[in-house]
């Protein structure tokens, strides 16, 4: 690398270090949050464990289905795509889903 290019290599890591500590401290505590209520919500029903993925529409979580005794996969719509779309087209994707595991 050229001696040029150092001081520039430096400042972006240093923008992208404070750009990780700013998601931290903003993004993360939400998450965690969110997850944290829906364990509330759910509580004797599930059981989370982790997260599997998310997406500009939600959120999937592996968790434990209580009553049935198996795992399962739990998709969660994000609450701001829930508050501008309604839950109209989440619910129409649920009834898909299961036409198709039934097949």
């Amino acid at each position: 690398m050229s001696r040029s290019a150092r001081p520039i290599l430096a400042g972006l890591q240093t923008r992208c270090h404070r750009l990780a500590r700013g998601y931290a401290r903003r993004i993360l505590p939400r998450m965690q949050s969110l997850r944290d209520r829906l364990q509330d919500a759910l509580a004797g029903r599930y059981t989370f464990e982790r997260e599997l993925g998310h997406g500009g529409m939600a959120t999937v979580y592996l968790a434990e289905d209580l009553k049935h005794r198996r795992r399962v996969a739990l998709k969660v719509l994000s609450p701001e795509l829930a508050s501008a779309l309604g839950t109209d087209r989440f619910l129409r994707e649920i009834h898909f889903a299961a036409r198709a595991v039934l097949r």
